[in-house]
């Protein structure tokens, strides 16, 4: 199968490892040796989760990349990715603190100012194009919260959640991520089965595959507009 982005491709090479735990999972049942058996699938799950995370990072970072090289102009951007990108901007510079105090003030703290709000004027004219200070935030933490926070970057595009589409059920996603969670802060032993973890795995591969067609369709068919 063929994907639009690097970071696609690189996750499903990545996951090939949980299939070679669940496969030393198998063989330590069929072993009598529990104690590795249970070992093997509580790995499949941190490691799945973790490929998860980084998989959604990259791809993000991946998509922004594309999207500032894209060449479109402002007007063709959604108001929400606009508004949020000015939100990150002036969150990152912090123009309030940056002249806090007075003793700083001199031609090269106004030309820093100028800088910064000359970037964020750009992006305020619609006939411009995107350029390369365009912000938008790709940090997954994987948290309580992973839900949220991935309903959270996506809704980053057009304000609304890509995740309500038919078929994609996030309290399973909900319930894996508890599953990470419980399983590296607590040691817990969840009771998990070969079958179990297979049908996770193949639960976030098709959310990976989800995400990759939303955000090429994005940039390829110009759905820039809420």
């Amino acid at each position: 199968m063929s994907f639009h982005f690097e970071s696609t491709s690189d996750y499903f090479k990545s996951v090939l490892s949980v299939v070679t735990l669940i496969k030393f999972a198998r063989e330590g049942g069929e072993g009598n040796n529990e104690e590795n058996r249970i070992l093997f699938l509580k790995l499949c799950i941190v490691s799945m989760v973790t490929k998860f995370q980084v998989f959604i990072e990259n791809v993000l970072e991946e998509f922004l990349f594309n999207f500032r090289d894209s060449k479109i102009t402002n007007i063709d951007v959604s108001l929400c990715m606009r508004l949020n990108s000015l939100r990150l901007i002036a969150l990152d510079y912090d123009l309030t603190k940056k002249l806090t105090d007075v003793t700083q003030y001199d031609i090269d703290k106004f030309e820093e100012v100028r800088k910064h709000l000359y970037v964020m004027y750009d992006l305020c004219d619609d006939q411009k194009e995107i350029n390369r200070e365009f912000l938008f935030d790709c940090d997954f933490p994987i948290g309580k919260t992973g839900v949220n926070e991935l309903i959270r970057l996506f809704k980053q595009l057009e304000g609304k959640n890509i995740f309500e589409s038919p078929g994609i059920d996030l309290e399973k996603l909900n319930s894996i991520l508890n599953l990470r969670h419980n399983i590296v802060h607590q040691d817990a032993n969840p009771q998990l089965t070969e079958t179990t973890v297979e049908k996770y795995k193949v639960y976030l591969d098709s959310i990976v595959t989800f995400i990759d067609e939303h955000l090429y369709n994005f940039i390829e068919y110009g759905k820039f507009h809420p």
